[in-house]
Order: structure tokens, then sequence, then C-alpha cells
């Protein structure tokens, strides 16, 4: 295991967010966990230390109070983030204690203000009209407070998950009242414990990535823009691009990192091992993005910092059009002899400076500039890398079933059986 130091770079995982990951290799994969996906693919590539969080996949065991006490303490309980696979190895023991700072009382108070105001609001209106058992609506609530998609919400409410044991109440079967909600441990202390413990992580220097809906209150409120906002523009472009180049067939795009990975990876088996040379090839170029976050969050005059965010932003705004770059027609941006008699030359020279000015921008961050050059030479097309790794029933989630591929290949004049989806 790798051993954790107090240090910016040190990235903490919640487990639901983990947990949603692996499906991508063990399946199936949901096209609504999609961002989730992408958000932990962003955390090993740019995160130099990984940590496990240590709150287990239910916010509500026993184990929870233990966790806010002090988190800075050796544990026995907490499971490797996989729980046996090659990735455990990226990882920070989960025994060993992590940094952490405790917050204030003044900054407890207020998040507990902060949580209990949006919350409550947010799980009432996430609730399915559907539902009308007590155990359905525990079951949903609490697989909506760990981030899971809303399909995965309401397949635990149907099935009661967690709550048909013969030792719970029997109430908890019965017909929903929705004033009986509030016994529910979400509506009580538990997220703002959550938030203090996230913002805990965050004093420590931290990174926090996570789905649930307090990770999200935390990331809108408190937690810090970079280095997850390197990606921002990025995401948008190829979203924008994806969903304009989408052909027949086609109901759901990837993410541009989720993309790559597949791109890389021969087979769904060899998912986790490609992550994990993924992860390694970027070491250097995000030990030196780290520099220069550091640099930029504690340079002595508010200018340095300045200048540093804007090569940080100009690299995050440009990071699509370098890696996938326009290319002009040479005699077009020829300079003639007419453009020097008619002093033209200038706006034939702001042209050419204009088109290599993103790869310029990108160049000066080298992780924007290594992940700009990867996406351009490795990026296959959605549709291959679909049929490639995803089963028959997966693919008919992100409309991509059979029918829709045949109609596909029709278009394209390939053979019926050019890629067969995985079994």
């Amino acid at each position: 295991m790798i051993e954790t130091k107090p240090k910016l770079g040190v990235a903490i995982l919640e487990r639901p967010l983990l947990r949603v990951l692996e499906t991508l290799w063990e399946g199936p994969v949901a096209p609504d966990n999609l961002d989730a996906i992408e958000l932990a693919i962003r955390a090993f590539l740019v995160s130099p230390v990984l940590i496990a969080s240590r709150v287990q996949d239910s916010q509500w065991g026993t184990a929870w109070e233990d966790v806010v006490e002090d988190p800075s303490k050796e544990s026995i309980e907490n499971d490797e983030a996989f729980r046996d696979s090659l990735l455990d190895y990226e990882f920070s023991d989960p025994k060993v204690a992590h940094p952490y700072t405790t917050i204030s009382s003044d900054e407890s108070d207020f998040l507990k203000s902060l949580v209990l105001k949006e919350i409550e609001p947010q799980a009432l209106e996430a609730l399915p009209r559907w539902i009308k058992r007590n155990g359905e609506a525990y079951a949903y609530l609490d697989a909506w407070y760990d981030g899971y998609a809303e399909k995965e919400c309401e397949n635990r409410a149907r099935l009661m998950y967690g709550y048909r044991d013969e030792l719970l109440y029997e109430d908890e079967l019965e017909k929903l009242d929705r004033d009986h909600l509030y016994a529910h441990p979400l509506f009580h202390l538990g997220p703002a414990n959550h938030a203090n413990y996230l913002v805990g992580c965050h004093r420590a220097g931290l990174t926090v990535y996570g789905i649930s809906p307090i990770t999200k209150i935390c990331a809108t409120h408190i937690f810090s823009k970079w280095p997850d906002y390197l990606f921002k523009t990025l995401g948008e472009e190829y979203k924008r691009a994806s969903e304009e180049l989408r052909g027949p067939g086609m109901g759901v795009t990837l993410p541009p990192l989720t993309a790559l990975l597949l791109s890389r990876a021969r087979t769904r088996d060899d998912i986790p091992v490609t992550l994990r040379d993924l992860r390694e090839e970027y070491t250097e170029a995000r030990d030196e993005l780290w520099s220069m976050l550091s640099e930029m969050w504690f340079a002595p005059t508010c200018e340095d910092q300045l200048k540093i965010l804007r090569q940080l932003s100009n690299a995050a705004s440009s990071l699509f059009v370098a890696a996938f770059p326009e290319r002009f027609d040479a005699l077009g941006l020829a300079i003639s002899a007419t453009d020097l008699l008619t002093l033209t030359v200038s706006s034939t020279l702001s042209t050419i400076r204009e088109h290599f000015n993103p790869g310029a921008r990108v160049g000066a961050i080298s992780f924007a500039s290594k992940l700009a050059k990867d996406l351009r030479l490795h990026l296959l097309g959605s549709h291959h890398i679909l049929k490639r790794h995803f089963t028959e029933d997966e693919l008919k989630e992100f409309g991509t079933g059979r029918l829709c591929w045949a109609f596909f290949f029709v278009l394209s004049g390939l053979p019926n059986n050019a890629i067969q989806p995985r079994e």
C-alpha cells in the first residue's frame, strides 16, 4: 500500500463512487452513472495519492460516529477500496489514519444549518410519487443519499433493499405516511456529521470526490474549484461535439476520459489494468500540475496568483481544441505579394496565431498537453467502444441494441458481424 502523507494532491473517494466505477468492468453499466464514472477516472489521473473514505457504503452504520469523531486515528474495520482488486494497491492502506483537520464549532454550526436547509427539500422532491410504503421510501432515500442514479434508487425501493429483514420494525412495511419519513436518519444529524467529515478532509488539503448530495452541497459552497475545473470545458465541448456526431442507433455518448480509458483497453477484463497503467503514465505530469496549484494558492502576491490562474484557465478552455485541432488549408494561409502590397499580412498572421494559440496555451501545462495528445491519438468512436466492451443488455440501455446496430451497419456498408457485442 502507498504511505499517506498530509500534503496537497491527496484525494479521498467516497465508497459509493468506487462501487459505481467498478461497474465499468464488472457490469452492468447504467447510462445515468457515466458522469460518476468520469469523475472517478479524473481522480485516478490527477491525484498523486488516493484514499478510500472512512465512511462505508451506508452512512447510518454504528461506525459513523467514530469516523466523525477522529478520522486521524487508525482503524481496524475499514475495507480496501475495491475489496481484493489490483487497483487496491493504488490506494493508501484503509486502516492507516489519513489527514484530517477538526473544524471549529462555529463552522460546524454553519454546516449544520446549511446542510439541513438544503438536504430536506432535495430529498422530498427526489422521492417518487409512486412509492406507497415506508420501506420503499427508506430504501430509496438510502440509495439517493449515496448518490446512485435514479433508476438504481427506484430498483432498491421496489425491493425495499435493507428493509425486509424480519428484525426491522413492522411499520416499515406498512403504507407510507409522509410525516413518518422524518424518522429516517437523513432528516437528522447524520448528513451534518457527514459534511463535517468532508470539510475536515478538505481543510487538511484533501480533494474530495463523491456523488452524494452532501458532497455536491459542499462542492458548491466550500470546496476548491481546482483541479477539477481543468476538465470542465473539455467535458462540455466534447459532449456537444459527440451529440452533433451522434448517428443512428446511438442514444448516449461517453464522456471523454471514460471514452479514452475504454479505447485503450483491449477487453473489458483489461479495464482495471489499463486504468492503473494510464494513472502511472500521468505521474510526472500530475506532479507538475500540483506544483503549479500549490504555487497559485500560496503565492506571496495576488499578481503572482493571477498569473498562474490565467495559465491554468487558458489551458482548461483550450483542451478540446488542442486535442482536435482544425486543419487549415495551406494555400488559404499563404502570404501573397498582394497581401504585402495591401498591408493585409497582419490579418493573415493573426489568423495563424489564433490557430496555434490553443496548442500553446495547453502546452504551458504538461498535464493538459499530455491529455490533449492522448485524446487525439487514442480516442475511438463511441459506437466501436460500446460494441467492444458492453453486453447486449447494456447496449439496449445505451440505445444501441441489435436492431439499432443493424440499421447502422446498413447505412455504413459494413458487414453486420463487423463488431460483435460482448456476451
